[in-house]
């Protein structure tokens, strides 16, 4: 093997360092330091112009793709090439694109981009439509990101000719990538029941996998470790495991999750069985609160306020571990015990499997369940073994559960089956609903269905998404009959 001389190292540091810099987060930004093209049989008369403008990190220059004439099967390819191979665990690619009056609407579609390891193409072909491309205010640019587990150097950008018209084109004005900011990594406690880590995917790597089903998950490069979920938009997201067992009369529920603060109050709410776990944190008052729910023959619920947060932690994430054995359920945050109060439930039937989690304006991440209760030694290391600085013990009041629906304390138990429905549901025993207002809330507490009942069977609307509810009937006798209803489409 040829050694270099060390003139030729410090001319290789410093060409290598003209593509690489460091973001305000921290992480390693490299851009594209090199570019070459390749065209397919059938666009034999396209062409890219400058084509060295879309290398480097001037945003402001660009490469432009050519559609001379009609390109019918035909496109064309350019590759940008990274000065090294990316071989983090998760990295993000951004693309910088565009046109002469912007990206036109008939040109997404026929963008697609795919990463390769040397000639080794990775197989991670993805489609540029107008849902995946995000637009520059006051800009022609827009900007294509995505996330890879993947090892590449470099990243192929093609336009499809298709039925684009005569002199078509496409501005290509960057690429570059993105290692994620520096992230604390933990190692859960020996055989979860269930451990969804969240990277790149909704996959339960315990030794007894219920893989998640994803319905508009958003994934993000600012997980606790690496990669995690989120949701950006205040869009709620959910995913969905429909073949978990419930859980046991002795669990445990870990994951970490931080809110997203300008964008209104953060919510992320995890269903398992009879059992809910919903953390929200106030915009207008910067305090958190995670609210316990069983949904026994009456719900109980338990609210834990926080203090809020000093400035500096506003947009730190927290880890909530929630432990039960039969009768104590505790809460600890960050390590440390919060509270633990006797919570005294009925035995109750199993009519409700699967889990799901719905998260609005927040980032979540390392969701572990375990089915014993996690002593307060293996909770701490568990903790530990993030290295996250420590805030300190919460200093908080103890709690005690109570019996309580969200419309008042005269509540009963209500019969629904088919249970979990795809959208008709029968109510059987009592009241007799004829006459009566019965209201469909989700797990936030929104009501998305109201209706004046003229039977024993409700009929779902079909715009209504899956996920859990609660179906509320006033009684004509003046009480309120509240039960949990899973909904599923087929």
């Amino acid at each position: 093997m040829k050694r270099l001389k060390p003139a030729y190292t410090l001319a290789l540091f410093l060409f290598i360092s003209l593509f690489v810099c460091k973001t305000s987060r921290g992480q390693t930004r490299t851009y594209a330091s090199s570019q070459y093209s390749e065209q397919i049989i059938g666009c034999g008369s396209c062409q890219i112009l400058n084509p060295d403008g879309a290398v480097g990190s001037n945003h402001n220059d660009y490469s432009t793709i050519v559609i001379n004439t009609s390109a019918l099967g035909g496109s064309i390819s350019q590759f940008l090439v990274f000065p090294q191979m990316q071989t983090a665990p998760v990295s993000k690619i951004v693309i910088g694109l565009g046109r002469g009056r912007g990206l036109a609407l008939k040109l997404l579609g026929h963008i697609s981009v795919m990463t390769y390891q040397g000639t080794a193409t990775n197989g991670d072909f993805r489609i540029i439509d107008s849902t995946s491309i995000s637009y520059q205010p006051d800009s022609v640019q827009a900007t294509y990101t995505f996330l890879t587990n993947k090892k590449y150097d470099r990243v192929e950008i093609t336009l499809d000719g298709g039925i684009l018209s005569l002199g078509d084109s496409l501005r290509i004005y960057y690429a570059y990538n993105e290692t994620p900011p520096p992230s604390f990594c933990g190692t859960p406690p020996a055989n979860p029941y269930g451990y969804y880590p969240f990277e790149l995917s909704l996959r339960d790597v315990s030794a007894n996998p219920h893989h998640g089903v994803n319905n508009n998950i958003q994934y993000t490069d600012r997980g606790i470790c690496q990669a995690g979920i989120a949701d950006t938009s205040g869009v709620s997201r959910k995913f969905f495991v429909a073949d978990r067992p419930s859980l046991p009369q002795e669990f445990t529920i870990a994951f970490w999750a931080k809110s997203i603060t300008g964008k209104g109050n953060s919510k992320a709410a995890i269903t398992f069985g009879h059992w809910e776990v919903v953390y929200e944190r106030s915009e207008a008052f910067g305090k958190d609160s995670v609210t316990v729910i069983y949904t026994g023959d009456i719900p109980i619920y338990q609210r834990y306020p926080m203090a809020a947060d000093p400035t500096s932690s506003q947009q730190r994430y927290h880890q909530y571990v929630f432990t039960y054995k039969n009768p104590i359920i505790s809460y600890y945050k960050d390590g440390f015990l919060v509270s633990e109060a006797p919570l005294d439930i009925t035995p109750y039937p199993v009519l409700f499997t699967g889990q799901d989690l719905t998260i609005r304006n927040a980032y979540l991440d390392d969701l572990v369940f375990y089915d014993r209760a996690l002593t307060p030694t293996a909770i701490k290391a568990y903790w530990d073994s993030y290295n996250v600085p420590a805030m300190g013990a919460p200093v908080l009041p103890g709690a005690a559960f109570e019996k309580k629906a969200a419309g008042g304390t005269n509540t009963q138990a209500l019969e629904l089956f088919p249970n979990p429905t795809t959208g008709r549901i029968n109510i059987s025993g009592k009241p007799d609903p004829s006459g009566s207002t019965i209201t469909l809330t989700d797990i936030f507490g929104k009501e998305v269905f109201r209706v004046t009942s003229a039977s024993r069977t409700l009929n779902i609307p079909s715009s209504i998404p899956p996920g859990s509810y609660f179906i509320s009937v006033y009684g004509r006798d003046g009480k309120i009959y509240r039960g949990k209803v899973i909904l599923r489409r087929e």
